[in-house]
């Protein structure tokens, strides 16, 4: 009996497992690639053979390999008691509490232009630790770069925004406007653009730039946008350059015009004209401004390492041999192919 019943549920959760892939398969960007080809391949003329699936050639570093280290500020007993009248003791008291400690790099960041624009601020009795605070907001003032890569480059919420292993973006134009994403970024950016002219601290933390800081991060984290992009990128660019490699040896005589373009343009159509291109449209709206803020930011950044820099590289709009331009270039040669066969028939 139990074993008839172990079986019963098996077969159920199978079934179930077999619907979930059914339902899902259609909304994702490989299988409707794959579909549009397969449609192209049931014309005797048409031969393309799918695409090896890709990945990014370069993955996020690991945390070492990312994070910058800061200098520490360090003050006895009694420079900390007397630093009690200003917010900068205030600060130094929770840096050195137990959470402090371990702060992730997003409150750290926030930790330093706020203790910065403390110690700008402190005006101690003793002139020597006057002198003392001023060299130390200093240096932190030239660190701030370096708080500010690590905050972008090395946090869980970046590990998840950058992986590589999320999938593809959705095809769903309800869920491809990454709205909340786009503003989140665009405020990163704006704090990107004040330290590279190098703002002061106290404009930074006046312009309210730094409202709601840890909520972008959260922003960015549930996106899971910047990897699954660099991922959709590269399968749209392998797809639609093999099929306009195909499409281009063909011959536009008049016994072709009279027949497989007319099979050809139907599958044209229902794939590429109301699936695939609205997709495109919809990737593209939304990735030229995160790709603008991306570089913003990393303008904004200390130098990353030699791992680091290789990674980001892949994310420009400007280097030709990135995936954007290489992407850009692919969808260009796809309606190319498509409009010399369509007005050489003179179907429109």
């Amino acid at each position: 009996m139990v074993k008839g019943v172990f079986f019963v549920t098996r077969a159920l959760v199978f079934s179930v497992c077999l619907m979930l892939v059914g339902c899902t398969g259609g909304n994702d960007l490989s299988a409707s690639l794959h579909a549009y080809l397969k449609d192209l391949n049931r014309h005797e003329l048409i031969n393309i053979s799918p695409p090896v699936v890709r990945f990014p050639q370069y993955k996020l570093p690991p945390y070492a390999t990312k994070q910058q280290e800061l200098a520490q500020f360090d003050i006895g007993l009694l420079e900390f008691l007397s630093l009690q009248q200003c917010d900068l003791g205030i600060l130094v008291g929770k840096k050195n509490s137990v959470l402090g400690k371990v702060m992730p790099n997003s409150q750290r960041f926030l930790y330093e232009v706020r203790v910065i624009k403390a110690l700008n601020e402190c005006e101690p009795e003793s002139v020597v630790l006057r002198s003392k605070l001023s060299q130390v907001a200093v240096t932190k003032r030239a660190e701030l770069t370096k708080a500010y890569a690590n905050a972008i480059y090395n946090s869980q919420e970046t590990d998840v925004f950058y992986s590589v292993s999320n999938g593809y973006l959705p095809l769903s134009e309800n869920q491809s406007g990454f709205q909340s994403l786009r503003i989140s970024l665009d405020k990163l950016a704006q704090l990107g653009h004040m330290l590279e002219v190098k703002k002061s601290a106290a404009f930074i933390v006046d312009s309210g730039v730094l409202n709601d800081f840890e909520h972008h991060f959260k922003n960015i984290h549930d996106s899971e946008y910047a990897g699954r992009l660099l991922r959709s990128l590269i399968i749209l660019t392998d797809y639609l350059n093999a099929i306009a490699d195909n499409l281009s040896v063909l011959d536009t005589s008049p016994a072709f015009c009279r027949g497989p373009i007319v099979f050809l343009k139907q599958k044209f159509k229902t794939h590429y004209i109301e699936k695939i291109q609205p997709y495109m449209a919809r990737v593209n709206s939304t990735a030229y401004e995160v790709l603008a803020s991306l570089s913003s930011m990393q303008s904004g950044a200390a130098k990353p390492s030699a791992d680091l820099a290789s990674f980001l590289r892949q994310f420009s709009m400007e280097e030709t041999d990135q995936i954007w331009s290489l992407y850009q270039e692919s969808a260009q040669n796809h309606a190319r192919q498509w409009n010399r066969l369509l007005r050489s028939c003179h179907v429109f």
